[in-house]
């Protein structure tokens, strides 16, 4: 790019002024070119500013995949204010949470949540909801009713690098859901530094059916192809009977995945069955442990993984050229000129750098690193220290530097692509009142995540079913947090600080195998 892109402002009019008949975003039957894209998303900031929103408030999304969350989000940072993305698994009380939390008072939603947040609206900051769809109500705004009749251009306004422009909200280790800042430096360069990474050119058609509330479909699909000028293909959601379907219909050259994602083709498609496909490399979380070769044979495609967190979308990558290592996550994303190093370790306890092939924590230092936790200095201090981020995460490097991962830290469960943390869903078992105590961990699925598996302590004279717990948390947590996999045992192992000791709990070679 000739001219300095520092904000999501600048990449977006960049693109639509560089290649205006380009089209940028293919979903369903709808295409958008980049100039007509850019002139959508300006009419929706217009109409946002005329709802006297303004910079730095916090506008939430409660969207499925859909032209409408893309059109939304680039509005809301063209503007200077701040993208606060939710779940659309999560339950009633769980939403409840992110909007009070955000402090936002501007929610953008659909026919499906809209009766959720006009329960909710009364215990948050809510005053203006704008629904996409067909449902009408006094109260609530109508998407395209409210923005058709807007200006196509957009008054200048000052925007910086370190603006705040979204607040994915992940689980931590204290169990509450934590607002993570991030800025538009840490969205420039980490989709450059995606697209240098997979190699994707202007003539690249990337798809993906990861959900754009999260991180993953952010920065790397999306950021991905505005930074290499190239098409977005965006599907409604992952299913692996009809994703050759799409890519049929679609011709993508690149598809992006999440590990769940990736295990799941794998294991669906026999050997020799015929899947001819236009995509030349597909990117994942990872693909079944020590079969990257196997999975690469099988598709005909390069694979390429990938490792980071919300907390820093520039992470680790295997290389687009050369080998890549077996159950190895690869090399530290090399971030654009200008924006200094991705310096990636493995430490011990004494924060001592470990030597090749010893596990210790992973710490990263760079510049996409967030800025903090919303309204949460205690947790921001736990997780950022002497400038690096530390991710609670175990793995371990090579004599040449290749990186692999291990583990996540002990109450960080990894499910669908999702931070699941396991004091939240102990905390909601434990509120049971035949329930004494119970500790949650997770056990490796053949689909490469973790299946979530409760173990359980009953109060004395009481007895209590898997349906019983199970139909319990799904009153409260998305169904992706709830343990399918229940043990009751008498007591749980504690050492002497009173504190439980799950690596105890956790049988090593425990593997589940499911045919959803």
């Amino acid at each position: 790019m000739k001219q300095k892109i520092k904000t999501i402002r600048d990449l977006i009019e960049y693109n639509a002024n560089r290649s205006p008949d380009k089209i940028f975003l293919f979903f369903k039957e709808e295409k958008l070119s980049y100039k007509d894209f850019n002139i959508k998303i300006n009419k929706i900031a217009n109409g946002l500013l005329k709802l006297n929103v303004k910079k730095n408030d916090k506008i939430c999304l409660l969207l499925p995949n859909m032209t409408e969350f893309l059109l939304s989000w680039f509005a809301i940072n063209k503007i200077g204010a701040i993208m606060v993305p939710i779940n659309i698994a999560l339950k009633e009380k769980e939403v409840s949470y992110i909007l009070n939390h955000s402090d936002a008072n501007l929610i953008i939603t659909t026919d499906k949540f809209l009766q959720t947040i006009l329960n909710l609206k009364k215990e948050t900051k809510i005053n203006t909801i704008i629904n996409i769809g067909k449902e009408s109500f006094s109260n609530v705004l109508n998407y395209w009713e409210i923005f058709k009749d807007e200006d196509e251009d957009l008054k200048w306004c000052k925007l910086l690098e370190d603006d705040h422009v979204v607040y994915p909200y992940t689980s931590g280790t204290t169990g509450t859901p934590k607002g993570v800042m991030l800025t538009n430096r840490t969205y420039i360069l980490t989709g450059k530094s995606y697209a240098e990474t997979i190699g994707a050119t202007q003539d690249d058609k990337i798809m993906t059916p990861n959900p754009l509330f999260h991180i993953n479909a952010q920065c790397y699909s999306t950021m991905g192809s505005l930074s290499a000028n190239a098409s977005l293909v965006l599907l409604e959601r992952f299913s692996a009977s009809n994703i050759w379907k799409d890519v049929q219909k679609y011709k993508p050259t690149k598809m992006v995945l999440v590990l769940a994602s990736a295990s799941i083709l794998y294991n669906r498609y026999k050997d020799g069955e015929d899947i001819r496909t236009s995509v030349e490399k597909i990117i994942a979380g990872g693909a079944p442990k020590n079969h990257y070769r196997d999975f690469e044979k099988k598709f005909s495609v390069k694979l390429q993984t990938i490792y980071s967190l919300t907390e820093s979308p520039l992470g680790i990558m295997s290389p687009k050229d050369g080998i890549s290592k077996d159950g190895g996550i690869g090399y530290p994303m090399k971030p654009p000129k200008g924006y200094g190093e991705n310096i990636i370790k493995i430490v011990d306890e004494k924060n001592e750098e470990k030597l090749p092939n010893e596990i210790g924590e992973i710490i990263i230092k760079n510049q996409a690193v967030m800025d903090g936790y919303y309204k949460d200095p205690k947790a921001t201090k736990a997780v950022l220290k002497n400038g690096f981020l530390y991710t609670g995460d175990r793995g371990y490097k090579d004599e040449e530097g290749y990186f692999f991962f291990v583990g996540r830290g002990k109450d960080i469960l990894r499910k669908k692509g999702e931070n699941i943390s396991a004091i939240e869903v102990e905390s909601v078992i434990n509120s049971h009142p035949k329930v004494k105590e119970s500790a949650v961990v997770g056990i490796p699925s053949d689909y490469g995540d973790d299946e979530i598996k409760a173990f359980v302590v009953v109060k004395e004279n009481e007895t209590i079913s898997d349906e019983e717990i199970i139909n319990w948390c799904l009153e409260t947590l998305a169904d992706f947090k709830v343990p399918r996999v229940i043990e009751y045992i008498d007591e749980l192992p504690k050492n002497a600080m009173g504190r439980v000791m799950k690596n105890k709990l956790i049988e090593k070679d425990l593997k589940i195998s499911y045919s959803k």
